[in-house]
């Protein structure tokens, strides 16, 4: 029986995107050093159509009822870990990095850690130092997705040093806007991303647009919504949404937003790695960012603007200096290339088979 590595994720997003891309890229590379890959997913996700992809590459998938930390769970994963010669867990997304790491105590386990950690509150340091210093051991590998995410974790002092891995996107897919001309187009149209209206600070982009636009309508939002963002925008303005706003579903086709768009808004109090500002970036759109750690690395970018968190009389005047902004070609070329350079799938896959070789050697 050949050897395995364990891809262990509680993923239940509606659409693949750049996670389904992500470990399909690492899939491959997996193999090309000579493992099979062997995936527990959480049993809801099996009416996803995006999972058909995943069965289509993997060599086996086992789903769960998601329990996470349950000793049901950990059994469960254990036994699957024990039948296919499961050599090193790679647990991503967080939700069964604990079951997983003691289903297998000696096995090496990388925990990939999705959002940026934050140290600041009591509660949740001791929550953070549990975890990290108390429950985990040797075998414990993690990784964040950002600089300071790395630099806050290994402020516990792990067993082994947090490395950053920054995300990739399927930059291939993206369409390529050509130079726009803002000079010549009188309303705006910004894109924002509302899955989880307060985290991504939805709250402060509609704050924003009430005053830019409360003389004249100079942007329309087009919001990328799930149910949370129904619920807050009718929380909000119950029937009467205003004419500028547009509320989008869900598509696994993002050009099709970014197409429409002239300026994206990450306005994110909290965030591990931004897809969306990377993408938009990519695609060829100017950018408004909030000054988190999750979204430092932007600043190389060009045709951005940083906002304090939290803070909608600074996204207000963000927003208004990025619509004064043509961009030009060059900016987008110089955009395009650090995120090739930086943030494509290939360099992303190489990082991590480089980590995983060094586990197992």
């Amino acid at each position: 029986m050949n050897n395995a590595i364990a891809i262990i994720t509680s993923y239940d997003g509606p659409y693949g995107g750049n996670f389904i891309a992500s470990i399909k890229a690492l899939d491959k590379k997996i193999k090309d050093n000579g493992y099979k890959t062997v995936y527990i997913f959480q049993r809801k996700v099996k009416d996803f159509s995006w999972i058909q992809q995943v069965i289509g590459f993997a060599d086996k998938v086992y789903f769960l009822e998601y329990k996470p930390n349950s000793l049901s769970n950990v059994k469960e994963i254990r036994k699957i870990l024990l039948s296919e010669n499961v050599k090193l867990i790679y647990s991503r997304m967080g939700g069964w990095d604990l079951a997983a790491h003691f289903a297998a105590l000696k096995l090496p386990i990388v925990w990939h850690m999705e959002m940026e950690p934050n140290l600041s509150v009591k509660s949740k340091r001791i929550k953070y130092f549990g975890k990290y210093r108390i429950l985990s051991n040797k075998n414990v590998y993690s990784v964040a997705v950002s600089n300071p995410g790395a630099d806050t974790l290994n402020t516990l002092n792990l067993k082994n040093k947090c490395i950053s891995i920054p995300n990739a996107a399927a930059i291939d897919k993206l369409i390529k806007k050509d130079e726009p001309n803002f000079n010549k187009t009188p309303i705006k149209n910004l894109i924002v991303f509302g899955y989880n209206p307060y985290v991504k600070g939805l709250d402060l982009v509609f704050d924003a647009l009430e005053v830019i636009n409360k003389d004249e309508t100079k942007c329309k939002l087009l919001i990328s919504a799930q149910e949370l963002t129904y619920k807050y925008t009718e929380s909000r303005y119950g029937n009467n949404i205003p004419s500028w706003a547009e509320l989008l579903e869900p598509t696994e086709n993002v050009s099709e937003i970014y197409n429409r768009a002239d300026i994206m808004i990450s306005s994110s109090r909290r965030e591990g790695f931004s897809f969306c500002l990377l993408e938009a970036l990519y695609s060829g759109l100017p950018s408004v960012y909030s000054d988190i750690p999750g979204t430092n690395w932007a600043d190389e970018m060009k045709g951005v603007y940083r906002f304090e968190s939290g803070n909608a009389n600074d996204l207000i005047r963000a927003i208004n200096e990025c619509m004064e902004h043509s961009v030009t070609k060059n900016e987008q070329e110089h955009n395009r290339k650090l995120i090739t350079e930086k943030y494509s799938l290939d360099v992303w896959t190489e990082k991590f088979i480089k980590l995983f070789n060094s586990i197992l050697k």
